[in-house]
């Protein structure tokens, strides 16, 4: 299970999950808003101004992806942006 932790407040963000969720598998992420409920930024330890600042994805081992590592994860987990 990939989780992608993302800022809910912002709308350029929000656009772009939207369009991530609707075409990735829901069986393979996980997506939490974490400007609107930063209760789940505790499962990667991270504070929520520093979360924000940054996309935080972690992996199926846990291992946490920031920023454009963040996106490389997530866009090789989606089929035909993997390919990018």
């Amino acid at each position: 299970m990939i989780n992608v932790f993302y800022d809910g407040k912002c709308g350029l963000c929000s656009k772009e999950i939207k369009y991530y969720q609707s075409v990735a598998d829901d069986k393979l992420f996980k997506w939490f808003d974490i400007a609107n409920n930063p209760e789940h930024l505790i499962s990667i330890n991270i504070p929520q101004k520093d979360a924000l600042l940054y996309i935080h994805a972690s992996d199926e081992n846990n291992k946490l992806f920031v920023g454009v590592d963040a996106f490389l994860l997530i866009w090789k987990n989606i089929k035909y942006w993997k390919f990018l």
